[in-house]
Order: structure tokens, then C-alpha cells, then sequence
């Protein structure tokens, strides 16, 4: 049984991912999360390893970046799984190889270019 802070913290991870989250398409098991037309799910595409300031307004290439989104709308990150942001740039992108990393009510994971789904 889930406790009422649980529930109040889904309630509130549910509100402030749909504020200020990405909306991204994410296809997992073969079926498409969230609603919509196209059907999305807010998540947070998120650049890795270095902090954004005036000298970085041009990305260089080969930026790395992860994906983060609750456990809630995704029970486990496959490599087969697809999923696509105007971040990311063209075509679509899969979790990486390596585990997810374990951030309580999320996860976060590493982001490849992958076929399309």
C-alpha cells in the first residue's frame, strides 16, 4: 500500500513535469506513452556533464545527453524502446547501454541515436 506521502509526491511530480518538462515521444513495448496526436509524455531531456553559460550559446558537437522521466509512466528503460525531441535533434534516440541510474521517483539514462522504431 502506497503511503499518503507517496501519493502526494506523485501528485506534485505529476504537476512540475507538466509545467516545465520536455514533451517527448516515447514508444516502449512496441506502444506509444502519454496522450495526444502526437502522443507525448513530459520528461526532461537534459545535457550531461556540463553547465550551461554564455560561451556554450553554440553547441559543439558530440554534446551527450540523458533522458529523465518518472517511474511512473515508464516501468523499465529498454534498448528497444524509441523516443524523439527537437533537442536531441533529427530521427530518434534509445536509452543507452549502461543501467539506468536509481533516482528515487525517476530514472535517468544515457540517450543514443537509434533506428526508427
Amino acid at each position: 500500500m502506497q503511503s499518503i506521502w507517496d501519493r502526494a509526491a506523485a501528485i506534485m511530480d505529476r504537476v512540475v513535469d507538466g509545467v516545465v518538462g520536455d514533451r517527448v515521444q516515447y514508444k516502449h513495448r512496441g506502444v506509444w506513452l502519454g496522450s495526444g496526436s502526437p502522443p507525448v509524455v513530459e520528461a526532461f531531456v537534459l545535457q550531461f556533464g556540463s553547465n550551461p553559460s554564455i560561451e556554450d550559446l553554440d553547441e559543439p558537437l558530440g554534446n551527450r545527453w540523458r533522458l529523465k522521466i518518472a517511474r511512473t509512466l515508464l516501468d523499465e528503460p529498454l534498448q528497444s524502446d524509441r523516443f524523439q525531441h527537437p533537442k536531441l535533434g533529427p530521427g530518434w534516440f534509445r536509452p543507452g547501454d549502461a543501467l539506468p541510474d536509481n533516482e528515487g521517483r525517476y530514472h535517468i539514462f544515457d540517450v543514443q541515436k537509434a533506428s526508427a522504431p
